[in-house]
């Protein structure tokens, strides 16, 4: 059977955890969350206008405005 459930939970977007947070308890098995920090960003690394140059990068493909966004949810 399952034994776990790996689900996107960032803390600034909790609800995908949330909304499942019934079914994960009836069925007693565990939780690992992926990108907490949403994305890194609630970690302070990062600026409005930041570029992620790196190929291999998901967030290379952002556009400017969800990272601007993004900054500002955490500020």
């Amino acid at each position: 059977g399952l034994d776990g459930l790996m689900v996107r939970a960032s803390l600034l977007d909790p609800d995908p955890l949330l909304a499942r947070r019934e079914a994960i308890a009836a069925a007693g098995i565990g939780v690992l969350v992926r990108s907490a920090l949403a994305e890194g960003f609630l970690a302070g690394r990062y600026r409005a206008d930041q570029a992620f140059d790196d190929p291999t990068d998901q967030r290379r493909e952002w556009p400017r405005g969800r990272i601007a966004a993004t900054v500002a949810k955490v500020e």
